[in-house]
């Protein structure tokens, strides 16, 4: 794996791909399915520090697709991604039980 990165799981042609793990030396974490050393279709990573969380879709690498991302501070957002961005279609839920429904739009 690139930069350092120790990996766990089924490789093919010298390359992550099936199911496996993968720590990286920031401390990062993710558990899922690999396609050509990256992360594809569903997975959770663990961000560096540990506590930050995303749990769902990855394509080439990024959140793409459905997920449900925990802050550490308690805030839990679940809809779409795309390019490792929310997009429309979203909850999010703060710590002290607030919600927001709705769509969250890029640049805005």
């Amino acid at each position: 794996m690139p930069n350092g990165a120790k990996y766990e799981g089924e490789v093919i042609r010298n390359m992550a791909t099936g199911v496996g793990r993968c720590w990286w030396p920031d401390g990062s974490y993710y558990m899922g399915f690999f396609e050509c050393n990256k992360r594809n279709r569903r997975g959770v990573y663990i961000f560096p520090g540990g506590k930050d969380r995303y749990e769902g879709d990855f394509v080439d690498n990024e959140r793409s697709g459905e997920g449900v991302m925990f802050y550490a501070d308690g805030t839990i957002y679940k809809g779409s991604w795309e390019h490792d961005m929310p997009t429309e279609g979203e909850e999010e839920t703060y710590p002290n039980g607030d919600k927001y429904v709705g769509s969250f739009k890029k640049d805005l």
